[in-house]
């Protein structure tokens, strides 16, 4: 089986029939399963985002993640966007080393792991497990937002691309409707301001447990195959320190400086201080 590389059209001088840098287009393309097609691998990577950020989000936007007093979940989410800043800066170098699908495996255990530590606490009082869940979820949430991105954009074709990156931004945000009425289903009776029912977690977990689940079920790249049978280009495996260096290189970059006040200051936008 023979494929033509974009190498090779650049060698001999004819960009016409250069290969989009996306794709990898064979002269004799395999048979199309659906099982290993964009659309298949674009719902797993949507129910991984639902189950994880999404139901994540639905918890936090009852304000200090459904507890009496604000301060401890406060203290936790602290530390959790403190690792995660870190993690997703080197999310990169974790999927390049570990591959695509068990990063996006461990990349949803951490939010289990997060809803796990505010039951805890909702039913027993127990606090240290909420320091341990937020470190934990910052270090898979991280390596999280970068996998699922990776993916979503180098699975589809670049003319669907668009498509399948709103297909799957609707199941994130679906999470958070569905977050919503699980929250006002067990909670519709109280007649005064408190913490959540302890109930209400038990359903998180177990809809959060769906992540990881389905998360083993995402095709590597090699095995992707398109509809017009196209497949994955696959970019060169480079050593981490190498794209550490890169990855410093932009960090120091002039239009990336400008753009950092714009980043730092967004997520503001969307918080609310305790009453």
């Amino acid at each position: 089986m023979s494929h033509l590389s974009p190498d090779d059209d650049i060698k001999t001088g004819d960009p016409a029939k250069a290969s989009p840098p996306s794709e990898e287009v064979e002269v004799n393309p395999p048979k199309y399963s659906w099982y290993h097609g964009v659309f298949f691998n674009a719902t797993i990577v949507g129910i991984s985002a639902f189950a994880a950020p999404g139901l994540w989000n639905a918890m936090n936007s009852v304000g200090a993640g459904g507890q009496q007093t604000p301060y401890l979940v406060m203290a936790g989410n602290a530390i959790l966007f403190a690792v995660m800043t870190l993690t997703c800066l080197t999310g990169s170098m974790m999927a390049n080393r570990f591959g695509l699908r068990n990063s996006l495996v461990f990349g949803t255990v951490g939010y289990v792991i997060y809803s796990a530590a505010l039951y805890t606490n909702n039913r027993y009082g127990t606090e240290w497990f909420i320091y341990f869940g937020s470190a934990v979820c910052g270090l898979s949430s991280g390596i999280f937002w970068a996998t699922e991105g990776s993916i979503m954009l180098s699975y589809p074709e670049p003319e669907k691309r668009g498509r399948y990156l709103a297909y799957w931004l609707s199941y994130r945000n679906s999470g958070s409707i569905l977050g919503g009425i699980i929250n006002l289903a067990f909670n519709y009776q109280g007649k005064a301001t408190g913490k959540l029912d302890w109930r209400t977690y038990i359903v998180f977990v177990a809809l959060q447990c769906l992540g990881p689940l389905c998360s083993f079920l995402l095709s590597p790249p090699e095995k992707v195959v398109r509809r017009n049978g196209s497949r994955v280009q696959l970019a060169e495996r480079i050593p981490d320190l190498e794209e550490l260096k890169a990855l410093i290189r932009v960090l120091l970059r002039k239009d990336f400086l400008l753009m950092y006040s714009v980043h730092a200051l967004s997520p503001l936008s969307s918080q609310r201080l305790p009453k």
